[in-house]
């Protein structure tokens, strides 16, 4: 599909020796392909892990060195598969630096594990890729109760790399690569983040664009905070690998039409991966300063949509997200089945449940100003006296009404500290755009 010069090339990977590598989704997709009749080394250049080990020499000849290899963690959630990859890459090329850490990106607890593992076995981090992702998936939640998409695509990934920075900050320069999609196109209007996981509201191409405009917003405003704090050894970038040749089609056409779609429309997985490789190992990358930017194939900056250009909606995703993740986080990871099961649980917070809180408050006033209409057409036409609860409750009492009295004194007493519709609607308000301390 694309016939541009490349600007980029596999034999332009400079030595990585010494340096650490994470790619999230290692297995599957852009960053793999373990089909059993293309286990030559050309093809194992989608693994950008492998890579830096191979060399030319004569010509197109390629001869192996280990020594060249960065320690790759390859962070995957079935460790199956990533063990037939790791086998494969160990036996074309020796490359022995290759670590499996389990990482379930539908569930954040995983992401909290994983990152704590890390913490635990490393000192640096030289290289983040953001590469595992959904597409066009049936509408599901994951364990936190966010939709299956915005949850893999974006909210792991967010939640992951905000964790790393610090290592990523003891490393001389470091890289994040967010992978995105030109899908982002697709969001027209805004993000709706209000109802990202409402089953209502759900379409799988439209989440998956969401999704998609959430990496690109995440990665300028990533940077946008990083250079705020002072913090300038750290390159984060965004890029639309190109129409690949992936697993990620599964969902979305049978057999037949993916091998036709695949032959007419797509490119390599090899040419797929090397705008993410460009943005993660090119020298380029530092001295042009590229920070924050969206890169297209073959290395080449692209252009990004109006949403996702906005400063505002960077803003609003990024206090979105953290809100999202102050409240799933700290409890314990529960899965849901359904929207209402979600809605419904007293440990998880969103601005849906937040809703449903005000809209009870609202039905509790409005029943008790119509309660006080009742009473007070009940009541008689003398003066309200003042009574004590104890007098209105006797039975010995001189006023028959003195009950209904003193109980309109009460209502009118609560729905003087009440919030009015109005103050609920703030409250709501400031709830959607509530930003979590940092």
């Amino acid at each position: 599909m694309f016939w541009s010069k490349k600007h980029f090339e596999f034999k332009d990977i400079p030595d990585l020796s010494g340096k650490t590598a994470i790619i999230t989704g290692a297995n599957t997709g852009v960053s793999s392909n373990t089909t059993p009749q293309n286990k030559n080394l050309t093809l194992y250049l989608c693994n950008w892990i492998d890579w830096p080990g191979m060399r030319y020499r004569n010509g197109e000849e390629r001869v192996p060195h280990s020594s060249l290899f960065p320690c790759s963690i390859m962070a995957c959630r079935t460790e199956s598969k990533a063990q037939v990859v790791i086998e494969e890459i160990q036996k074309e090329t020796g490359n022995s630096q290759l670590e499996f850490v389990a990482l379930d990106l539908m569930s954040l607890a995983s992401v909290k594990s994983f990152v704590e593992t890390i913490k635990e076995k490393h000192a640096k981090i030289d290289i983040l890729m953001n590469n595992a992702g959904v597409m066009m998936c049936p509408y599901g939640l994951s364990s936190d109760g966010i939709e299956t998409q915005f949850a893999t695509n974006h909210v792991a990934h967010f939640y992951l790399t905000t964790q790393l920075i610090p290592l990523l900050q003891k490393a001389p320069t470091s890289r994040v690569v967010t992978v995105s999609s030109m899908g982002h196109r697709g969001v027209l209007s805004n993000m709706d983040l209000e109802n990202i996981s409402n089953p209502k509201t759900y379409g799988r191409f439209g989440h998956y664009a969401k999704s998609k405009a959430a990496n690109i917003l995440f990665t300028r405003e990533l940077d946008k905070r990083l250079q705020e704090k002072g913090i300038q050894n750290i390159y984060a970038n965004s890029n639309h690998p190109g129409v690949v040749r992936s697993d990620l089609t599964r969902h979305l056409m049978g057999s037949f039409l993916t091998s036709v779609y695949d032959t007419l429309m797509t490119i390599t997985t090899e040419d797929g991966s090397l705008t993410q490789l460009y943005l993660a190992t090119s020298p380029e990358v530092e001295t042009a300063k590229v920070k924050g930017q969206y890169y297209v194939p073959f290395g080449e900056a692209g252009c990004v949509s109006s949403v996702a250009s906005s400063d505002a909606n960077a803003k609003e995703l990024w206090d979105f997200t953290e809100t999202l993740l102050k409240e799933k986080v700290p409890g314990r990871p529960q899965r849901f089945s359904t929207y209402q099961e979600h809605l419904q649980c007293p440990n998880c917070f969103s601005v849906g449940t937040l809703k449903a809180q005000l809209l009870e408050k609202e039905l509790i006033i409005e029943q008790q100003q119509q309660e006080i209409s009742a009473l007070k057409a009940s009541l008689t036409t003398s003066p309200i006296p003042a009574v004590s609860p104890g007098l209105a409750a006797s039975k010995h009492s001189p006023n028959g009404d003195w009950a209904n009295q003193s109980r309109v004194q009460q209502l009118h007493s609560t729905l003087a500290t009440a919030p009015t519709s109005r103050a609920l609607k703030k409250q709501q308000a400031a709830a959607r755009h509530f930003t979590a301390p940092s």
